[in-house]
């Protein structure tokens, strides 16, 4: 599951991600990382569990592989963990993997995501680091105009500084937040 894999912004179905945001939703673990995270595992949790893997995640920096698109299909209409209509905008924002996979439950390597060196920390932060450095700039009221005129930007990575304060309201105007 990808929390920020939105229908404007996640195409390839077959690209992977590193991220120390723990996702939520549909994930997997090496039995000896559960083995090591269930004796921490609050006996009374003050928060949600999702939540609680979100910040042992960080304390012990621990990143995720996630894919580009969301291939967990288990969006509801109702259940527990649906509280509203915003909810359901922002499920139905998501972009969803189409294609099967290629991998079975056998003991051969699975190629679906092809080769997947580019996820090691010396070549993805290389990666990450060329990418914002040779992205264009946007002001915050550079976004916020073009949300509401017909010009449409090239489908490339921008970057755009903003306040803490300020992302709820841009993220909306440019579809990261419905």
């Amino acid at each position: 599951w990808n929390d920020f894999g939105y229908k404007g912004t996640a195409r390839d179905q077959c690209r992977l991600q590193r991220t120390s945001y723990f996702p939520g939703l549909g994930f997997l673990l090496p039995r000896k990382a559960w083995l090591k995270l269930r004796e921490a595992w609050p006996t009374a949790p003050t928060m949600g569990w999702d939540y609680w893997m979100r910040v042992a995640f960080r304390s012990e920096e621990k990143e995720c592989i996630i894919p580009e698109v969301s291939r967990s299909h288990h969006v509801s209409t109702h259940g527990s963990s649906i509280k509203g209509a915003k909810q359901l905008l922002l499920f139905e924002t998501m972009a969803l993997a189409d294609i099967p996979s290629t991998c079975h439950a056998s003991k051969t390597p699975c190629h679906h995501f092809g080769d997947i060196s580019y996820l090691l920390a010396p070549k993805y932060e290389g990666w990450v680091k060329t990418a914002i450095d040779s992205a264009p700039r946007l002001m915050p009221q550079d976004v916020q105009h073009l949300a509401t005129s017909a010009t449409r930007l090239p489908d490339v990575l921008h970057v755009v500084p903003f306040q803490r304060e300020h992302y709820l309201q841009l993220a909306e105007k440019v579809g990261l937040q419905p």
